[in-house]
């Protein structure tokens, strides 16, 4: 066998290796007004609704438990790390104040935690639990302007003010919830922020240039993924700086609309948008390389303008085996268990490549 033909059957093997690993089956849901999503319990997924129900999917047995009913104008949702209480944002206002509810993943009791509404204050937005178990918040605003960044901590009720971040401020929190991204909207300026929940400090701030409003971090908050229109810039976090790693798409042709990285692989998931004709849709890449891994499922996404929470919207369960993804009127839940460690692909690249050249030897 000669080289050539070693390399075209090398290439061949390679590119069905990777046609093998792309999921194109999916269960959906058909949720018109689905807001957020967050998984607890054996892949159980808790979806909130902007009626003011929280949903519950279990996937195992493929059927809908008893929603919880707690009211409002439900949004960003977040589970904490023991996995017993639902942190969920609420856009409705009451009066002078607005709220988050907290609410038992056990009996379905809601507990309403209120704060004193600021100036044109207009309702909560997202929630993030740390690994203290404290919970940070974003709001909402009647118009442009800055909104308080609060921390709530459940133990003492007390609510500490560390500032003000600008309107619908998306929050992210590492898998092992040392690290929250903050993304602020509403800016050209783009600012993507380090909150480390250990210190309790903001470690570093970056500006893309773009509006922002979704990020996604790694599960030890070494690595930031922040879509833009421009494209998702990706940055490798030292010490207290960011560094640009790479770019994702292509100004005002295509690139990731969300993205979540994988907490127990060096895997991040996109959803992607595209002008150019073929849709991108759910894919999964090399978290150290920026590789393509696989096309998951080729779904035509929109571009969202510059607003969270809409169509490709992403949140994976914590064992990284389900991925639940927005579309128009509803959701899909990938299996994505069987996208390997980049590491594993690598390692089955050059094992085939070892058994070819063994093939060509006996043939010389």
């Amino acid at each position: 066998m000669n080289s050539k033909i070693l390399f075209s059957v090398l290439t061949l093997w390679c590119l069905c290796a990777r046609s093998a690993l792309a999921v194109t089956t999916f269960t959906q849901l058909n949720v018109p007004d689905r807001r957020d999503y967050a998984f607890g319990a054996n892949g159980l997924l808790y979806i909130t609704t902007t009626s003011g129900s929280i949903l519950r999917y279990d996937p195992q047995s493929g059927s809908y438990l008893s929603p919880f009913a707690i009211g409002g104008t439900l949004g960003g949702m977040d589970l904490s790390p023991d996995g017993l209480t639902l942190a969920v944002a609420d856009s409705s206002t009451q009066g002078t104040n607005n709220r988050i509810h907290l609410v038992n993943t056990t009996t379905g009791v809601d507990t309403p935690v209120s704060f004193t509404r600021q100036s044109l204050e207009s309702g909560t937005f997202m929630v993030a639990w740390g690994a203290d178990n404290q919970v940070l918040v974003t709001s909402n605003f009647a118009g442009s302007g800055n909104v308080p960044l609060r921390r709530y901590n459940p133990l003492t009720n007390i609510t500490t003010s560390l500032g003000n971040v600008r309107q619908s401020t998306m929050l992210t929190p590492s898998a092992d919830r040392n690290t929250i991204g903050i993304a602020e909207a509403n800016s050209s300026a783009g600012p993507i922020t380090d909150f480390d929940v250990p210190t309790q400090t903001k470690q570093g701030t970056v500006n893309t240039g773009w509006f922002t409003f979704e990020v996604a971090v790694d599960r030890d908050g070494d690595k930031f993924l922040v879509p833009t229109y421009g494209g998702a810039y990706v940055y490798n976090k030292v010490g207290s700086s960011f560094v640009q790693q790479g770019l994702i798409g292509q100004y005002a042709n295509h690139g990731p609309i969300a993205a979540v990285f994988s907490p127990t692989k060096d895997v991040f998931f996109t959803a992607e948008w595209g002008f150019s004709g073929a849709p991108l849709g759910v894919r999964a890449y090399d978290a150290n390389t920026l590789g393509l891994i696989t096309t998951i499922d080729p779904y035509d996404f929109d571009w969202n303008g510059n607003s969270a929470m809409g169509s490709g919207r992403m949140e994976i369960s914590p064992d990284g085996n389900l991925l639940a993804v927005s579309i128009n009127g509803g959701l899909r839940l990938y299996s994505v268990s069987a996208v390997p460690e980049p590491s594993t692909i690598a390692l089955m690249v050059t094992s085939a490549a070892i058994g070819l050249w063994h093939i060509r030897r006996r043939r010389i």
